[in-house]
């Protein structure tokens, strides 16, 4: 499964055009992620490994299938409301659902982690992000 994830991220990151190190495209960064689980899918694909070293389907692992599924919602809200809800959305889910912390500790860690992500890609690198609430935030789009 990681082997496919990985071939269809780094399709999909070779479509949104990789730049040049020197000037990176938008795809260049999910590319060579992609690249990186292809690798170590195969070198796990041909590793000689014990059955036992593989962990037992359980309860628990219905949080793999939510946190894809959380990943695929996040997508969606990026796209269209931008980059702050979308980024609340995961860190809650993600941290309250499938890490059971507190909401004191899930809320904690979602405002400062938005807060970096924002302050680090928005403010220091840039970077235009899609969704409306990016649009009203440039001034492109007056209500």
């Amino acid at each position: 499964m990681p082997l496919v994830i990985g071939l269809v991220a780094g399709i999909g990151a070779y479509a949104l055009e990789l730049g040049q190190l020197s000037k990176p495209g938008p795809g260049l960064w999910p590319f060579i992620l992609a690249v990186m689980l292809v690798a170590c899918s195969l070198i796990l694909f041909v590793k000689d490994v014990r059955k036992d070293n593989y962990e037992k389907f359980t309860g628990k692992t219905k949080l793999v299938i939510y946190s894809i599924a959380a990943t695929a919602v996040f997508i969606v809200i990026f796209k269209t409301l931008g980059m702050v809800p979308a980024v609340v959305g995961l860190l809650i889910f993600q941290l309250r659902v499938v890490g059971a912390e507190t909401w004191k500790m899930s809320a904690l860690v979602t405002a400062g982690m938005t807060v970096a992500v924002y302050l680090l890609f928005s403010l220091w690198l840039k970077i235009p992000f899609p969704g409306l609430l990016s649009l009203l935030e440039r001034g492109c789009f007056h209500v």
